[in-house]
């Protein structure tokens, strides 16, 4: 984070004005500016708006102007896009990986972690954010409402997530079941709870047992583990990461699940249509051939 708070107050200008005036717009002048300037990789240029975003949470601006800003428009991606989508898991991949995971470990984090992924499509710093008291148990839903972002000298929990606003998403009687297991798991093992001023639990779902929340590599390294494992052993031939749990739920419940893609673009959180179908949905040739089992209407015969 140091060098790209260096890299922030390099531009007099940007930082000669006062923070509660600055806009969206000011903050994309301020990001080409730097991209043109230093020629900066993606991965680079976000840490820096990671760094500028967290000014203004640690100042708690009522406005955040870095929201939404994305910088598609610098970078070309339908390569890396397409190996996201590569990397999908389908069916009986899918079965595989669960499988392996549920009996290499015991620990019921990580399976509860790797479930809540795949069938909730979160995003890995939207897990880490959840709270106990995000799970509404009566209406069946989740509220996201924040992530975590991880940077070289700690975490910063933003309350937006990715595209800058909240969402729910439906609380599966699968999930409440795992859920519930984890709940009593958490119970057992002594984890320390926080509750608010209402007695409502407000603990992070997914921090250690002493309320530390662990770094976002944890559960990635993890189930890289397991992949290079069924690799190792001829059983899978993609690598898979983290984040292709998510991609692989939205495709599931596309595909397998005849979802209405608006209702899978809704709760996966995205702000086009056009990012669920182009480079979440993994179609195959079974999919098409899934089709001759339909009967055409015969009025038309």
């Amino acid at each position: 984070m140091g060098t790209a708070i260096k890299i922030i107050r390099e531009d007099k200008e940007f930082c000669n004005l006062y923070i509660s005036k600055i806009t969206k717009n000011d903050c994309q002048t301020f990001f080409r500016k730097v991209y043109e300037r230093k020629k900066l990789k993606e991965n680079s240029l976000i840490k820096v708006k990671q760094a500028l975003s967290s000014v203004f949470v640690s100042r708690e601006e009522e406005i955040n102007p870095t929201l939404g800003i994305g910088f598609k428009d610098y970078y070309k991606h339908e390569v890396d896009k397409q190996v996201k989508k590569d990397m999908i898991l389908r069916d009986d991949q899918l079965k595989i990986v669960l499988n392996r995971a549920k009996k290499k470990t015991k620990d019921k984090r990580f399976i509860t972690v790797v479930y809540l992924t795949l069938f909730l499509c979160l995003r890995r710093g939207e897990v880490h954010g959840l709270k106990v008291s995000d799970i509404k148990w009566d209406e069946n839903k989740i509220n996201i409402d924040r992530t975590v972002v991880q940077l070289k000298e700690g975490q910063i929990i933003q309350n937006w997530t990715k595209n800058g606003e909240t969402r729910v998403v439906p609380l599966f009687n699968e999930i409440k079941g795992i859920l519930k297991e984890y709940m009593q798991y958490r119970e057992e093992k002594g984890y320390v709870k926080e509750y608010d001023e209402k007695g409502v639990e407000t603990s992070f779902l997914f921090a250690n047992r002493t309320g530390k929340l662990p770094h976002l590599e944890t559960f990635s390294k993890r189930f890289k583990g397991i992949i290079d494992e069924l690799n190792n052993e001829g059983l899978l031939d993609i690598q898979p990461t983290f984040h292709s749990l998510r991609g692989s739920g939205i495709s599931y419940y596309v595909m397998n699940q005849h979802v209405s893609l608006p209702i899978v673009q809704k709760f996966a959180g995205h702000s086009d249509i056009k990012t669920t179908m182009k480079y979440y949905v993994k179609m195959e040739d079974k999919d098409v051939i899934e089709l001759s089992k339909r009967e055409i209407d015969r009025d038309f015969l």
